[in-house]
């Protein structure tokens, strides 16, 4: 995952995703649906894209599944933001 710095013309890589079945893209489900990174695979991948709609829909008919998935994005979002936190900090 790689993150466009303002104040630099190059990206910084905050995460790694490099054993299956890890996610990314959660932006997509949690408001405001604004991706701040980008992915890119440095060898060939398989990726199983869910649409967030019927995603989300998905989760309204089934709370106890939906609360169970947030958590675990939830989980996602605070490894990001520590790995991320410390990638930026090596760029000053």
């Amino acid at each position: 995952m790689r993150v466009k710095l303002t104040s630099r013309p190059d990206t910084v890589t905050v995460s790694f995703i490099s054993t299956p079945f890890q996610s990314f893209g959660w932006s997509g489900v949690v408001p405001p649906y604004h991706y701040t990174s980008s992915a890119e695979c440095d060898e060939d991948s398989k990726l199983f894209i869910i649409p967030s709609e019927p995603f989300m829909k998905l989760l309204e008919k089934n709370p106890e599944s939906g609360f169970k998935i947030m958590q675990r994005i939830t989980i996602i979002i605070a490894d990001r933001l520590r790995n991320s936190h410390q990638a930026l900090l090596k760029t000053i």
